[in-house]
């Protein structure tokens, strides 16, 4: 995955981390802080994590998160969730007040984003 996209900007969660017995790891963030804004989700986000090799040898991380349709990676769990962080966060912004004709399971993520606490973090507060 050589043009993989990286996240910008800074991030962090709340969230438990598990090693389940296949191998793939599996993260439940109850809320997040991203580039400035904190989310959230009414229900939890899970992210499940595997590592996959490429035919040239190559390895990297793959995410996935059902809740927002979401599938990502990163060379390392580090830039994976925070690509996944970084879409969930545009996903909201996209989302959010976008009208018009959407497909059945975009109208749910739609319905469930809608309730979702987020606002800026004021830095002078911290």
């Amino acid at each position: 995955m050589s043009d993989m996209k990286d996240y910008t900007g800074s991030f962090s969660y709340t969230g438990k981390y598990r090693l389940q017995k296949d191998g793939t790891r599996v993260l439940v963030v109850h809320d997040f802080e991203y580039d400035g804004k904190y989310y959230h989700p009414e229900k939890p986000l899970k992210f499940v994590f595997e590592n996959r090799i490429e035919v040239d040898g190559g390895s990297w991380v793959s995410v996935t998160c059902e809740a927002i349709s979401g599938k990502n990676g990163g060379m390392n769990v580090e830039e994976a969730l925070g690509n996944a962080l970084m879409d969930a966060a545009l996903l909201h912004e996209e989302l959010i007040n976008l009208e018009g004709p959407m497909t059945e399971r975009l109208k749910a993520i739609q319905d469930s984003i809608r309730l979702w606490e987020v606002h800026a973090i004021d830095s002078k507060a911290q």
